[in-house]
């Protein structure tokens, strides 16, 4: 029951960490999406993004699906979109990334996104490299203006 708590006031934490006060005017930048690509060893280059293969097939530090050799990987770029009406510098956090051992809903890691400047294109985009969650089953949750984006990333190992 701690435990549920704990979780609880955090989503809670984190939901008001991201939302507009009463009557603030609403993020000018917001985080839209994110992908992921996993660094493969052997070519040291990216994959596709994961969420795009079909036949996706990870297990023991080994990826595969249809239209990709596939083959080992060690860390992945997470990949995070943000938008706004044309030019816009927002100050201070924007987007957070927490990636949550699925089994346990315990957070592994905490990505931060801040000061983030988007062009006149309306979009931009901010990275970050992940290492050493090769071999467990996660969802990855992004929190940005109130709003929340989860995927699964389903880094299975064992027998």
């Amino acid at each position: 029951m701690l435990r549920f708590v704990r979780h609880l006031l955090a989503a809670l934490a984190l939901s008001a960490a991201f939302s507009a006060p009463a009557g603030a005017q609403p993020r000018e930048v917001l985080a839209t999406d994110f992908t992921v690509q996993l660094f493969m060893t052997e070519k040291g280059e990216l994959s596709p993004d994961i969420f795009k293969l079909e036949e996706l097939a990870v297990h023991n530090f080994t990826v595969s699906g249809k239209g990709f050799e596939g083959g080992k990987f060690s860390g992945f770029l997470l990949r995070v979109e943000f938008r706004a009406k044309g030019e816009k510098f927002a100050e201070g956090l924007q987007g957070q990334v927490l990636l949550r051992e699925v089994k346990t809903k315990k957070v592994l890691r905490t990505l931060s996104f801040s000061d983030v400047y988007v062009g006149t294109s309306g979009v931009s985009y901010r990275a970050a490299l992940v290492h050493n969650l090769d071999c467990t089953i996660m969802q990855a949750e992004l929190y940005s203006g109130g709003k929340r984006y989860t995927k699964e990333l389903p880094f299975h190992c064992g027998e």
